[in-house]
């Protein structure tokens, strides 16, 4: 999901979650410090944008 607002003309703020469901027997994903215990992954992030 996306969402993006233009608070003002040359300024805006996008917003993005996504989340990622592995169907197969999978208990963790990826690997050494990137490890996620489950079979899911969720993703959040924000940018915030100036145009001059």
């Amino acid at each position: 999901m996306n969402i993006g607002y233009n608070m003002l003309k040359n300024f805006g703020i996008w917003i993005k979650f996504a989340q990622t469901y592995y169907s197969d027997n999978r208990t963790c994903i990826g690997s050494g410090w990137d490890t996620i215990n489950g079979n899911h992954k969720s993703d959040f992030r924000v940018q915030l944008r100036f145009s001059f």
